[in-house]
């Protein structure tokens, strides 16, 4: 029944989380780039200001972060959106949507109201990454797909977000970028795994919620309850 364990498997992990928070580094990404496991913060460079988990009463707060050289640093777990890559045929084509996860039943979904930006235990909402073009410069927005069509972006004064049906003076300024969480600087650890271990000493989650019994190198899962990525 366990075939899949050798002898002994030792696999490399780099573990998420710890006893004690530490400063992070998160580099700036192209979506384009991004996968499945990848943890991001989700940031509007214009104004500065990263998409918490705390909301506001209009929509989740835009909470002031510092970006240099493309890089933010900080302890900003609890702000760290886990994302999904996924496909969908929108108008005939297939295209690549994104979901966002924020752990502990926290998902990122749009309803169909100006503030309809929200946290929760709702189903997440499938983004696509819609480039247009305001007052005369290209931008790229977050735009929900669930017959909604609401880009999200900062509003203006406010800080918070929301979104809205099209792309006026609200969130007009707002230039949507992500910032890919290092996992370079935590350390390595080994688990051993004997070919007689039961499969309820070690339970394997992807990122989806998925039982596994193998991981890819690179993605993120959930091993006996803790975040790792496999080396």
């Amino acid at each position: 029944m366990y075939h899949y364990f050798k002898t002994v498997l030792t696999v490399a992990l780099v573990v998420l989380g710890g006893v004690s928070p530490k400063a992070q580094t998160y580099v700036e990404t192209s979506i384009s780039n991004l996968e499945s496991g990848d943890v991001v913060l989700i940031v509007d460079v214009a104004s500065g200001r990263l998409l918490s988990h705390k909301t506001t009463k209009k929509g989740p707060e835009a909470k002031a972060v510092g970006i240099e050289s493309g890089k933010i640093e900080g302890n900003l777990e609890d702000d760290e959106w886990t994302i999904n890559v996924g496909t969908q045929t929108i108008g005939g084509e297939s295209v690549n949507v994104y979901s966002f996860n924020g752990g502990e039943g926290r998902n990122l979904y749009n309803i169909s109201d100006n503030a309809g930006v929200k946290i929760g235990k709702n189903a997440a909402t499938d983004f696509i990454w819609s480039v247009v073009t305001v007052d005369g410069v290209q931008k790229g927005y977050l735009k929900s797909t669930n017959n909604i069509n609401r880009y999200v972006g900062v509003y203006t004064g406010n800080y918070d977000w929301r979104s809205y049906t099209t792309l006026h003076e609200n969130i007009a300024a707002t230039v949507t970028a992500f910032f890919k969480k290092e996992f370079s600087a935590t350390p390595i650890v080994n688990v051993n795994v004997d070919e007689n271990t039961l499969e309820s000493e070690v339970v394997i989650y992807d990122m989806s919620g998925r039982r596994v019994t193998t991981m890819q190198s690179g993605h993120m899962y959930i091993v006996n309850g803790k975040k790792v990525i496999k080396k």
